[in-house]
């Protein structure tokens, strides 16, 4: 990433550049997820969201969805590739890929956010009785967290 800050991301046959290093990297450890993520972060960031239908290579989509084929119980690349649909303005997408994240996830506390944020996503796009389902979803992940309990106790009328 520090080619990419320095405003060289390059291309794939640029030597030394952001683009050529991950190539690199993903030569010699092509199911390494956190590489995968780290080359979509990249894409991203120079505006190359790539395809919803067919994702070309070296777009930010197709990166997020090789490094979740190359370790599919990984949560933090889902919850990342969540961010990025969001970002996009996929909602539907985003919903899905937390609930991946959040059943893949070990770590109670970060399987209650996953769904906690699903459920933000599902109210902001006004679908409010499959929101309450995840927020369900969270306080049973994790009955102490007070945002999750708080979504939960709101009457139907104000979700």
């Amino acid at each position: 990433m520090l080619e990419r800050d320095a405003g060289n991301a390059g291309s794939v046959d640029a030597e030394f550049s952001a683009r050529w290093l991950f190539r690199k990297a993903l030569s010699a450890s092509p199911r390494n997820a956190a590489v995968w993520q780290d080359l979509a972060t990249l894409e991203e960031h120079e505006n190359n969201p790539g395809s919803l239908t067919d994702p070309a290579p070296m777009t930010a989509r197709y990166a997020f969805e090789k490094g979740c084929e190359a370790s599919p119980g990984d949560a933090t690349i889902r919850t990342a590739f969540a961010g990025f649909e969001k970002r996009q303005g996929n909602i539907e997408r985003s919903v899905t890929l937390l609930e991946q994240a959040a059943r893949l996830e070990i770590n109670l506390r970060s399987r209650c956010r996953a769904y906690f944020d699903a459920a933000t996503l599902l109210n902001w796009n006004g679908q409010k009785d499959r929101a309450h389902s995840f927020h369900v979803l969270a306080v049973e992940a994790n009955p102490k967290d007070w945002r999750a309990q708080a979504a939960l106790a709101q009457p139907p009328q104000l979700r």
